[in-house]
């Protein structure tokens, strides 16, 4: 479906990541949870990580996903938003 010469290609979040993990076998996908998220209380963010883990999940297929935020991360995140997001990652695709 993507015919592109890469070895990878990085997806941002308001594009739906599912579509490439089904359709792109030349690499590897990396992307895409919403960083801005990083920015709200600890409790809404771990809802909507697993949220996104279990659309990830929903694609049948993670090889070659790379997780990662969208657009990097904002100097303001909270480390421990970071230390939750490495967290329930590492648990749920372990």
């Amino acid at each position: 479906m993507f015919p592109f010469p890469f070895a990878g290609l990085g997806i941002d979040h308001q594009i739906d990541i599912n579509n490439f993990l089904s359709n792109y076998d030349n690499g590897f996908i990396q992307g895409n949870f919403d960083e801005t998220k990083m920015l709200i209380d600890k409790e809404s963010l771990s809802k909507e990580i697993h949220a996104y883990c279990d659309h990830v999940e929903s694609s049948n297929t993670t090889t070659g996903w790379i997780c990662g935020l969208g657009h990097g991360i904002n100097k303001k995140t909270p480390e421990e938003n970071v230390h939750l997001f490495i967290d329930i990652i590492r648990k749920r695709f372990k």
